[in-house]
């Protein structure tokens, strides 16, 4: 029932609401009109033809891109994160070893030799069973150790255990987060078993030296981005807590514990002065109050949970975590500028116990405590391990960093790097803070095809076509420097600098062997203490490089 005009526009509301359209108009005889169709808007369309007619019939068909049931994409997501963990891998490593100098037995059947009725060294050695009085129980009494008194090499035995976690979790279409989580300890036992002239062999208690070192995943983002005070005054609001704070909750759990396990023996002797604030014992500057202090302070840790332990378990890793993510260069609308975009994030810190060595004046009660009278000068108790500093290792290796590949063949690059260092000296009770922040802006373009001209020696010219790729790099990085001391309350800057760099690069690729770069480098070292002053280096130049190899 339309009619239709000639050369006038006829308008037609579909009501499809889509641009999608595809419309036929037939005369009264079924005959298709040819004419000019068009799409005015997602509800109407024009048509305009050069004849006249009457009575027409018009189909008008839309497509329309069917959407995801929202419940469907729910079930979709809630699967992909129900099946995120796309791996993990657990291991744990021990491996021993022990060297015995003076051994006389020989090796014979399966390493061992029937020496005296008793085949040596035994079966569980053999095994790989590793007994630290293995010369004391077992060498000495079957007389399988040299008698002569001018073997001077200690017994040893070494031990190191390595327990990893490594898994990959992938929640969520193009993020990846690889997690890793580890603890690492080794353990050397050295100990003298020599004869004197009669052929007897002295107790070597006092002999028996252990030394090691440790190191662990931990988490410290709790304190990462702590501010200084000032720059004139370097407080730290987490040092100051660590000083006064926690290291008198941690000297009041070592006392109750001690009090709680060890009734039955006496441990306070009123001779010995007691800091204010602190228990006897467990004095201010003492190892077993300092080092849980420490920890529980950086890694913002419950202070009355921390493990006490300057060597903690495995229930106290912490894992770190690297995660990259690249699903926006799949959305439609970045896909018009961007070829690649990809996100990247890593965080990596560990606690470390660079080297310890047993303290042979120290005893042990019944209960597992030290004994009474194990004191140092300052009326503390001895540790099972003396340890001369920890420390603590963050980095944010980037913290943040944009890589993006534009369609124009232009890179761009941001980058945000963070890192600190936390070293606790034992011996004269002072904490030393490195920091670094990193902010870096790269780009770079390819220009293609790009000509190079030569000028003959004869007259006349040649030319080489190839791609010119340029490359410009800018970063600022901060270091510092901060002494912390627990005693005298001082904080202080003792070095640091702001490192500006500058980095140009083009290179022309004349060919798969021929070269040419030209460079420009600029480094700006400002220092924030007055010992040092400020430099600046500058590099440029040119270079040709042609390989002869193929």
């Amino acid at each position: 029932g339309i009619t239709l005009r000639a050369g006038r526009s006829r308008s037609i509301n579909h009501k499809l609401n889509t641009e999608n359209i595809t419309a036929k108009f037939y005369d009264e005889r079924g005959q298709e009109i040819d004419g000019e169709l068009e799409i005015a808007s997602p509800n109407r369309i024009t048509f305009t033809t050069g004849e006249e007619h009457r009575n027409v019939r018009v189909e008008v068909v839309g497509t329309i891109e069917k959407g995801e049931n929202p419940l469907a994409v729910v079930a979709d997501y809630s699967a992909r994160l129900l099946m995120s963990l796309r791996n993990i891998s657990v291991s744990y490593n021990q491996s021993n070893g022990s060297m015995l100098p003076g051994y006389k037995p020989k090796t014979t059947f399966l390493g061992m030799e029937n020496y005296n009725g008793v085949m040596a060294p035994g079966l569980p050695f053999i095994l790989g069973w590793q007994n630290p009085n293995f010369p004391k129980d077992i060498a000495m009494k079957n007389e399988w150790l040299s008698t002569d008194p001018y073997i001077n090499s200690p017994f040893t035995m070494s031990q190191t255990n390595s327990f990893n976690i490594r898994g990959t979790v992938e929640p969520l279409p193009g993020l990846r987060i690889d997690v890793t989580a580890n603890r690492n300890y080794t353990e050397n036992l050295n100990e003298y078993y020599i004869a004197n002239f009669k052929g007897e062999f002295p107790d070597s208690t006092r002999s028996r030296q252990v030394t090691g070192n440790f190191s662990m995943s931990t988490i410290t983002l709790g304190t990462a981005f702590e501010k200084v005070y000032s720059n004139e005054n370097f407080a730290s609001e987490t040092f100051e807590k660590f000083r006064d704070e926690y290291r008198q909750a941690i000297s009041d759990r070592l006392a109750q514990e001690r009090a709680r396990a060890s009734d039955h023996y006496p441990w306070i002797d009123d001779t010995i002065p007691v800091t204010p604030g602190y228990n006897q014992g467990y004095g201010p500057a003492s190892q077993a109050v300092l080092i849980p202090a420490f920890l529980a302070a950086y890694g913002k840790r419950n202070v009355s949970r921390i493990s006490l332990s300057a060597i903690p378990g495995l229930l106290e890793i912490r894992p770190n975590w690297r995660i990259t993510f690249d699903g926006l260069s799949k959305i439609e609308f970045f896909k018009k500028y961007f070829r690649s975009i990809n996100l990247n994030h890593s965080y990596r810190s560990s606690y470390n116990v660079g080297s310890f060595v047993s303290n042979p004046f120290y005893e042990e009660t019944p209960d597992g405590f030290v004994s009474r009278d194990s004191r140092d000068y300052n009326g503390d108790f001895l540790n099972k391990r003396d340890i001369a500093s920890v420390s603590i290792s963050e980095q944010f290796s980037p913290l943040i960093s944009i890589d993006m590949n534009w369609i124009n063949s232009l890179t761009t690059r941001v980058e945000l790097k963070k890192s600190r260092s936390l070293s606790l000296s034992l011996a004269n009770n002072q904490l030393t803070e490195i920091s670094s922040n990193e902010v870096v802006v790269g780009a770079g373009y390819r220009f293609s095809e790009l000509p190079l001209i030569f000028n003959l020696p004869g007259g006349g010219q040649t030319s080489m076509t190839s791609d010119l790729n340029v490359r410009a790099d800018f970063s600022i990085r901060d270091n510092r420097t901060i002494i912390r001391k627990l005693e005298e309350n001082v904080d202080q800057i003792t070095a640091g600098q702001r490192v500006m760099k500058i980095n140009l690069n083009f290179d022309y690729v004349l060919s798969d062997r021929f070269n040419l770069r030209l460079f420009f480098d600029r480094i700006v070292n400002k220092p924030f203490i007055s010992l040092s002053y400020p430099t600046a280096n500058t590099n440029i130049g040119f270079s040709i490089r042609f390989t002869l190899a193929q």
